[in-house]
């Protein structure tokens, strides 16, 4: 139900920002999870405010885990750039702004052993595919 409310959700689809704002959901790690990015896009950079829902806490999702951190990457390869940590409350909420200088990219929030991991793990929880030119 919740879900709903969220509106239509985009999954691993490159999509256009003429609205601003993107819906994710959550992988097979993290079903119930659900995402809203709003997006602002400049000449030379794209600023990002993630807000995500119904996630569990990130020991949840493995042993050791203790953080869930924000990723992206050009679409078309590249290393991946931390976005940002998504610090996740008790009402299962969290909330994450950061700036890249991207505007096509990979977006994906990953459970980590380090809010300061130097690249992201395996267990990606969120993911989208970002086109914010339009």
């Amino acid at each position: 139900m919740k879900r709903a409310l969220w509106g239509c959700a985009v999954l691993l689809a490159v999509s256009a920002c003429a609205g601003r704002k993107l819906y994710l959901e959550g992988t097979a790690t993290a079903p119930a999870a659900v995402g809203r990015l709003q997006l602002d896009h400049d000449v030379n950079h794209t600023d990002v405010d993630l807000k995500v829902k119904q996630i569990d806490p990130a020991p949840r999702q493995g042993p050791g885990l203790t953080a869930y951190v924000v990723w992206v990457a050009p679409i078309f390869g590249g290393p991946f750039e931390r976005g940002g940590t998504l610090a996740v409350g008790p009402r299962r909420e969290g909330q994450v702004r950061f700036t890249t200088r991207l505007d096509r990219f990979r977006l994906i929030v990953t459970a980590e052993r380090s809010p300061l991991a130097p690249r992201p793990s395996r267990t990606v929880v969120l993911q989208t595919v970002v086109d914010a030119r339009h």
